[in-house]
């Protein structure tokens, strides 16, 4: 790792944000063991990857996480986006099914209104609502969530 951020226990799952490695490490069942290596990674193709992206399938700096039933939401802080894997993947190299903060997958500007973020830093769950920290815009943006779905 390089320059963790976050950390989730889903129960199962545990989840790091490798900012500087651009990606999201996931182990299958919680590490019993010192160095005991990842079962997958969000935001690289393979493990040995590092380098930042905006693809669907790629992460710039990702600061923050959180898991809501069967979905993994990924503040991804340089692209100014939350991405939304639905279902948490299972492979390497995982699109996205959603994004927040931007009109797409190809787009990364910052801004200041309702649906857009300047620099999102984490994000909460509190029942069916998602908080996310929107660093440079002095602000917490609220999201409802809806069948697993933000809307």
């Amino acid at each position: 790792m390089y320059w963790p951020q976050d950390i989730h226990f889903d129960g199962t799952r545990l989840y790091v944000a490798d900012m500087s490695n651009a990606r999201i490490l996931i182990w299958n069942s919680f590490p019993t063991a010192n160095g005991q290596a990842a079962d997958l990674v969000v935001g690289q193709v393979d493990f040995s990857g590092s380098g930042q992206g905006l693809e669907a399938n790629r992460l710039g700096k990702p600061t923050g996480l959180t898991v809501v039933g069967n979905n993994l939401f990924v503040v991804d802080q340089s692209n100014h986006r939350i991405l939304v894997f639905s279902p948490i993947p299972a492979t390497l190299g995982a699109s996205a099914s959603h994004v927040l903060g931007q009109p797409d997958f190809l787009s990364n500007t910052s801004g200041t209104s309702q649906a857009s973020f300047y620099t999102p830093h984490r994000v909460a769950v509190q029942g069916a609502k998602l908080y996310v920290s929107d660093r440079h815009n002095n602000r917490v943006l609220r999201f409802a969530l809806n069948l697993g779905r933000a809307r």
